[in-house]
């Protein structure tokens, strides 16, 4: 694991830190100890803010087993002690393993996860939301099943069918404008103004009107 730290001149008046982490993809077979360097990682950091981009979990059925559960919510909460802690989900967040008697990879979402950890005020899911702070302004897109490709589409390979990276760029763009419409951006130059996505690709200077 390797630790990248970027700067950035954004003309920004106060100095911001976030530590950014992304893709844990978290299964049974995981060494806790990734975790673990993690936290000692963010904590030498000392930042303004933490940022998850999405795929916490390999399949949501991690979370069905207790130990897995408790070890995951006590991570985020180890971070959250660190700095506010803000989350947006990925595909994997909501990705099943199909059982015989199921077609679709997409079933649900562990809503009553999420709803768990966010009993934590300093721990936040941005989904199609946005949060404003005393030094930056953040605002988080949310990519439900919609925007990637199911089984049930002809285009879609075998392949595709059981690992699901087939992305739909135009849908990923029409969730991006239906929130932008609706969402307030301050015009204070003076303060950073993030967007999170998890799938960032299809992303241009056109498409993302006045956020960044």
């Amino acid at each position: 694991m390797k630790t990248m730290l970027y700067e950035f001149n954004v003309g920004v008046k106060e100095p911001v830190t976030l530590f950014v982490f992304s893709d844990l993809h978290i299964t049974e077979k995981m060494d806790t100890e990734v975790l673990t360097s993690l936290y000692h990682r963010a904590k030498r950091c000392k930042p303004d803010a933490i940022i998850f981009l999405g795929d916490m979990v390999d399949t949501i059925e991690f979370l069905n087993v207790e130990k897995n559960y408790k070890l995951l919510k006590n991570f985020l909460d180890m971070m959250a002690e660190i700095a506010p802690f803000y989350i947006i989900t990925g595909n994997h967040d909501i990705r099943s393993i199909p059982g015989k008697r199921k077609r679709r990879m997409f079933v649900r979402e562990p809503k009553e996860f999420w709803k768990d950890i966010t009993r934590n005020p300093r721990i936040e899911i941005l989904k199609n939301a946005s949060v404003k702070t005393d030094k930056f302004f953040l605002a988080g897109v949310e990519q439900g099943p919609a925007c990637y490709s199911l089984d049930t589409e002809s285009s879609v390979s075998t392949l595709q069918k059981h690992i699901l990276v087939s992305e739909k760029a135009e849908m990923m763009e029409v969730a991006l404008k239906k929130f932008l419409k609706k969402v307030k951006t301050p015009r204070n130059v003076a303060k950073p103004r993030i967007l999170l996505v998890h799938s960032a690709r299809f992303l241009t200077e056109r498409n993302l009107g006045g956020l960044v």
